[in-house]
């Protein structure tokens, strides 16, 4: 499961593209500087939708990829202001993460995402975001809302530095994930459980089972724990997760895993498009991207995080910063 600060470099908005901070090869630059996070991170973000087939290339990317950065640009206006810590390191292993490959490593993958910010403020204190807190790296406190209701995605949620509670050790209660490393919350007995290490074994839920498998609740013999097949290799197409690759389904007569549709060629039920086509009468349509007329047919109306206004696809409102 993705954390919260990952959700935020993920859906957070993206500037323009440039290439400060990379080496000739390509790679993200050890130390990555405050000032260059917000860029660097939208190519990253842009190179793994681009592997996965979501978006076609960067060009368009920097075009349909602009969610809200509310977030980001609080933490960053923070981090001037001397109530949150950056690690730059951290944040170069964090960009390696977001821009890596779009196949399926497992549930368990270590996210180094939580370890760019940390913060300075005492538990009690008001805080917009968890990493405004001191403890936060370490798991030890939270930003609770006031507002339960509240999206920090697209607002400013006003609340108080909170301790949070110890992981749950094998056989305690949980809720969500609260369970210590190596450990998952069971569907079955709402128990911390140990994570099952073969293929095979049983499993209940999708965490269930040691990287990189996952646990297939869909199989006829009940939850167990199984790999994702690689492209081109056989798979069950009722399985949870058939393919390994974000671009590949499991095509339902060869039973192997092979690439989506993409724009121009057939599709239907059982032969998807690619993330930045829809399937219209049969055929794979590029979605529209901004400054387009929004598609109408059953579908995706606009590309990545554009909405349809007065049926023209447009970038969502800008973000703001958070101030304490």
């Amino acid at each position: 499961m993705r954390s919260a600060l990952l959700v935020i470099l993920i859906i957070a908005g993206c500037g323009d593209n440039h290439d400060g901070g990379r080496d000739a090869s390509g790679d993200v630059a050890a130390g990555v500087a405050l000032a260059d996070l917000a860029a660097l991170r939208h190519d990253a973000i842009c190179a793994e939708q681009i592997a996965c087939s979501d978006i076609p290339d960067m060009a368009t990317c920097d075009a349909a990829v602009t969610s809200d950065t509310t977030q980001l640009d609080t933490l960053i206006a923070d981090v001037m202001a001397g109530i949150v810590t950056y690690d730059g390191n951290a944040a170069t292993a964090c960009l390696a993460y977001l821009q890596g490959t779009c196949t399926f490593a497992g549930f368990h993958v270590a996210n180094p995402c939580d370890a760019m910010f940390d913060g300075t403020l005492a538990i009690g204190a008001a805080c917009n975001e968890d990493a405004e807190c001191a403890g936060y790296v370490a798991g030890s406190a939270t930003c609770v809302a006031t507002s339960q209701t509240c999206d920090r995605t697209a607002a400013c949620c006003s609340g108080s530095c909170t301790a949070t509670a110890g992981k749950g050790a094998v056989s305690s209660p949980c809720t969500g994930p609260t369970c210590a490393s190596g450990l998952y919350c069971s569907t079955a007995s709402s128990m911390c459980t140990a994570i099952a290490t073969t293929a095979g074994m049983s499993c209940y839920g999708s965490d269930g089972c040691a990287d990189p498998m996952y646990c297939d609740e869909l199989s006829s013999a009940g939850g167990i724990c199984t790999h994702a097949a690689a492209s081109g290799d056989a798979c069950e197409p009722t399985a949870t997760l058939p393919c390994a690759e974000g671009s590949d389904y499991c095509d339902v007569e060869s039973a192997l895993c092979t690439t989506k549709s993409t724009v121009g060629n057939a599709c239907s039920s059982t032969i998807p498009c690619v993330g930045f086509a829809n399937c219209d009468t049969g055929m794979c349509v590029a979605i529209p991207s901004q400054g387009q007329p929004c598609f109408t047919g059953t579908g995706t109306a606009c590309l990545g995080d554009l909405t349809c206004v007065a049926s023209v696809c447009v970038a969502p409102q800008a973000a703001m910063t958070c101030s304490l």
